[in-house]
């Protein structure tokens, strides 16, 4: 194109660069790049390492940007390119942001469960306790405490172990 003598010859020349670009664009699209790796964006990368190139291409083709966009392919040149890539990077990151989130938040709910469960023991605990203390310590006929007191007054004294 730079090098083409006549603007017939240009037309030709740009032409042929926008087929190009398109044949590009389908034969990414055909790869499906997205679908082999889990977490991977949507999209996929065509980098142009001129920006003439990329802004020859548009010009002469303003649907090219929508027609790599329905293909899921995003036209990059240098100037675009670290731009994108700080994008995806922030969105790898978000994700990995929920994925852990969603993690603690399985884990909360599982030490929610075994609170609960620790709790109920204790309840059962305590009530066990309770009865115990009350077989042992109450004043009523049927406690040992009671009965003890009455052996004691039978004459019955308790042994001492040394």
């Amino acid at each position: 194109y730079l090098e083409a003598q006549t603007d017939e010859d240009k037309g030709v020349c740009l032409r042929e660069h926008v087929a190009s670009v398109r044949r590009q664009i389908d034969n990414l699209a055909s790869k499906h790049y997205d679908d082999r790796v889990d977490g991977s964006p949507e999209f996929v990368i065509l980098f142009m390492p001129n920006d003439e190139a990329l802004t020859a291409a548009t010009s002469a083709d303003a649907s090219i940007y929508e027609y790599a966009y329905n293909k899921r392919v995003v036209l990059a040149s240098p100037a675009l390119l670290l731009a994108i890539l700080q994008i995806v990077e922030m969105q790898w990151q978000q994700q990995e942001i929920v994925r852990v989130c969603t993690l603690v938040l399985e884990d909360l709910q599982r030490i929610l469960g075994d609170i609960s469960a620790v709790g109920k023991a204790l309840s059962q605990a305590q009530t066990a306790w309770q009865t115990l203390n009350t077989h042992v310590t109450s004043d009523a006929p049927r406690s040992i405490t009671a009965r003890i007191r009455t052996l004691g007054e039978l004459g019955i004294a308790a042994r001492r172990h040394s």
